[in-house]
This record gives structure tokens, sequence and C-alpha cells, in this order.
């Protein structure tokens, strides 16, 4: 019968063996090390090879000032360079995954807009959301008419 002492040596022995539990951890490996309910936005590396969205990525900025941006630091350099110096130019924090653990596949996550504290309100968009979303055009304007004008423009 196992006692309390035993029970205590084997977690202790699970645990140098196989490290820390983790709660999902396909999801938090998919998503740059957080959970799938903290992301605002994300841009995979087939995004990233496309097109730098760099307009799309400043206006998620705007929209979630308290988030901090994660970037796969197993990408090269010289494609992550753009979003790194928009973050430095705006002052937006971020971190840098560079784990063996995130991959660097078409499929996989380059850049996440997180909150590293709390769940938010709508489930995790791809950054092309941001892109799809045109201004509506704007009314043109109408021309301000005197009170002459007013008098006449029924008739």
């Amino acid at each position: 019968m196992p006692t309390d002492e035993t029970n205590n040596l084997s977690q202790h022995l699970d645990h140098a063996r196989y490290g820390d539990q983790q709660l999902n951890p396909d999801e938090q490996n998919a998503y740059l090390g957080s959970f799938k309910e903290r992301v605002y936005f994300i841009m995979t590396v087939a995004q990233l090879n496309q097109d730098n969205y760099l307009q799309e990525w400043q206006a998620a900025f705007k929209q979630q000032p308290t988030a901090t941006l994660l970037i796969n630091g197993n990408l090269p350099i010289d494609q992550l360079t753009p979003f790194l110096n928009l973050a430095k130019h705006t002052n937006f924090p971020i971190q840098l995954k560079t784990d063996a653990r995130y991959h660097t596949a078409p499929e996989n996550v380059a850049l996440a807009l997180v909150n590293l504290t709390t769940a938010v309100s709508k489930p995790a968009q791809s950054i092309l959301s941001l892109r799809q979303q045109s201004p509506e055009p704007a009314a043109p304007a109408q021309p301000k008419l005197s009170w002459w004008q007013k008098l006449f423009k029924g008739k």
C-alpha cells in the first residue's frame, strides 16, 4: 500500500522526468505559449510569406493597447524585422518565442496578439479579418443651404 512519502517521491520523480504539467499543451504550442481564449489576432507563416500586413497589425495594436505581441522566433529574422520595428516604433510590448516546439510550417502561427492574463470576448481571428473590414463610404456632404434656398427648395 503506497504511503504519502512514496507518493510524494513518485510525484517528484515524474516532475523531474517530464517537467511541469501543462493544461492543453497542444493548444499552447499552437498559439505560441498562450491559450486560444486569450488570443485576439493571429497570422500564420503562410500569410507572413504572402504579404507584410503592417497596416493591419498597427490597427490591431490600436484596438488592443493592453495586449502583447507574441512572435515565433524560429522564423528568419528578415521576415520578422518589419514587425519588430513596428512594435518598437509604437512602443508595443512583444515576446519572442524561440522554443523548438514552435514550428515554422505554413499552417503554424507566426504572430499572435494576446492578452497574457485574461480571456478575451471574441474568438481568435486571422489578421486578414482587419484587411477585409473596409470603411463604409461616407455620405457626400450636403451643401448648407441658405434660408432663401430652403424656402424655394420645395418648389
